[in-house]
């Protein structure tokens, strides 16, 4: 016999334990934050990135920006 069963099947389960445990703690984060309460008089905006620029949308307001995303 080859190799050991038990040192091969902790190479399995622990990762897999570490992933598990990132993504609850992940969604749990990602659930709090979607379900905050928003504060009195927030200003919602809408960002989109393009590959060399930035579009802010303001849907309240009726404005959209645009601004370069270079380093200058």
């Amino acid at each position: 016999m080859y190799g050991s069963t038990q040192i091969e099947l902790a190479w399995t389960v622990v990762p897999f334990l570490i992933v598990v445990v990132l993504f609850l703690v992940t969604a749990r984060h990602i659930w709090a934050i979607e379900n905050r309460t928003q504060p009195s008089g927030a200003l919602e905006v809408t960002i989109v990135g393009n590959q060399w620029w930035w579009e802010i949308r303001y849907p309240k307001l009726g404005v959209v920006t645009r601004t370069s995303s270079t380093c200058r």
